[in-house]
Parts: C-alpha cells; structure tokens; sequence
C-alpha cells in the first residue's frame, strides 16, 4: 500500500510530467501562438533542427557514457545550469538558426548535467548503465505539444513507446563498455556519429535509441526554433527561451526520477496504477 507521503509525491511527479507550461510560457514569450508560427516554419529550418537535434543527442550520449560517473560530485543547483543555457541561448538568439548547430549541443549537455544531478539526488546510481540511459531518456518525455500526438495518452505511454529499445541499449552498454577494447570502439564510434563521418552499422543499438529519442525531443525543440525565429525574441529572448527550456527539462528529469524512486521501493505497476488514479 502506497502512503499518503508518496501518493504526495507521485501527485508532484505527475504534475511535473504532465504539464505543457512550456509550451504556453513559449508562445507568451513571443506573443504568439505556436500553432501560428509552426505553420510557417520553413522546410529548411525543420533539416537544420533535425540534424542538431541529433549531433545533440550523440554528444549527450558520450558525456553520459564517458565523463559522468559518482565520483564526480557536484553541488551546482540548477539555477546554475539555467544560468549556463541562458548563456548559451542568448548567442543563439542573436545569431538566429545559424548558431543552432553550434548551440544546441552545449544547450543539451548542459541540461545532461542537470539531469545527472537530479537523478543523483532522487538516489540513482549513476554508475549503472541503466542509469545513464535513463538520463538521455528524459529528452525523450517531454511533457504533451499540440503538435505532439504521441504524448497525449502521457508519461508511461512514451515510457513504453521506447522501451524495449532503452532496456536493448542499457543491456549493450553494460556488456560492451565492461570490455576494455570495446569500450574504446564505442567511444570511437560515437566521436565519428557526432562528426557525422560513421556508417549506422557500428553501433545500431545506439543509433535506434537515438533516433527513437529524437523523433520526440525534436518536436519540443523545434518550438523552442520557432520561439527564437521571431525577430522580436533576439538575444534576450533566446536566453530567456532557453532558461525555459533547461526549466522544462529539469522537471521532466524529477518527475521521472521521483517516480523511478518509487517503482524501486513499491513496484512498477503498483506506481503505475497509482499514477493513472491522481488527477491533476
């Protein structure tokens, strides 16, 4: 039986994971409705974001598989980070879609840190790879878009969307990176899918995580594009679009962390009824 301190804190997580405020603070920041500019976005915008969306991804995937692990300890709040992709996405915001391949992948990595922290802090074991799988999969449980039909039956609908896929990758890289050599390989491999100089057959178990998560990250980044496209937005409203946007993505991480939290200590499904009983 689920206590009322953990109904509590599932209610929190739920309305973390279930809240689109990005995307109704997004179309307050640019006083425009998103629907409006998505209509307009031009062909050519979509393939830029696409790509960056990407190389962002392949980057995370590497700074999470090779440069974060428990012994790294960080007391950065997350201000500090909103701080840092503020930054970030002010020299976006000024210098326009031009800047996107050059900004997004530091927007994204630093919200990988955030999430890292979080996650620690809701007392996952960063050294699990399982765990670091975890991590990049937030990107992909992103609260619901109009635009977005997948997220609308929710959190454990996208869950199971990738599944089978984030449970396949988790199992790879536990096995391969224990393996001196191919651990070496794959750090390689990931290096020339982010330099875009690598064939899809080297590590098509990553490559399938990666574009299952795309396909879902893209859409709340092709957003936050549309938000810095207008001209009123520049580079004060793109670092106010991106604080937003790491916003966004740290709830994401707690709401998903909170509940991961009590699926340990109660079981899936018995949070996962829970979950589907709270109204919000």
């Amino acid at each position: 039986m689920v206590s009322a301190a953990d109904k509590s804190e599932i209610k929190k997580a739920k309305k973390l994971l279930e809240d689109p405020n990005f995307f109704i603070e997004l179309a307050n920041i640019i006083g425009e409705p998103i629907e409006y500019i998505f209509n307009k976005l031009p062909t050519k915008v979509s393939q830029i974001t696409s790509k960056a969306v990407e190389k962002s991804l392949w980057w995370a995937l590497e700074a999470t598989l090779f440069t974060i692990d428990n012994d790294i300890t960080s007391s950065a709040s997350s201000n500090f980070h909103k701080v840092l992709a503020g930054i970030s996405g002010g020299v976006g915001g000024f210098f326009g879609i031009a800047a996107l391949a050059a900004e997004l992948p530091i927007s994204t990595v630093v919200i990988l840190r955030s999430i890292v922290d979080i996650a620690r802090s809701e007392g996952e074991d960063i050294d699990l790879s399982e765990t670091k799988i975890e991590c990049i999969n937030v990107f992909a449980l992103s609260g619901a878009s109009s635009h977005d039909d997948a997220t609308e039956t929710g959190y454990y609908a996208a869950r199971t969307g990738l599944g089978k896929i984030v449970s396949e990758a988790s199992k790879y890289v536990a096995e391969e990176l224990a393996k001196e050599g191919t651990k070496k390989a794959i750090k390689k491999a990931i290096q020339k899918k982010v330099a875009e100089k690598t064939s899809k057959k080297s590590i098509p178990v990553l490559v399938k995580l990666i574009q299952g998560i795309s396909e879902r990250f893209g859409l709340v980044v092709s957003n936050k594009v549309m938000a810095q496209l207008v001209p009123v937005a520049g580079a004060i409203g793109g670092a106010a679009i991106n604080t937003l946007f790491i916003h966004h993505f740290q709830n994401v991480a707690r709401g998903h962390f909170i509940i991961r939290r009590l699926e340990r200590q109660y079981g899936i499904e018995v949070i996962k009824d829970e979950y589907g009983r709270i109204e919000i």
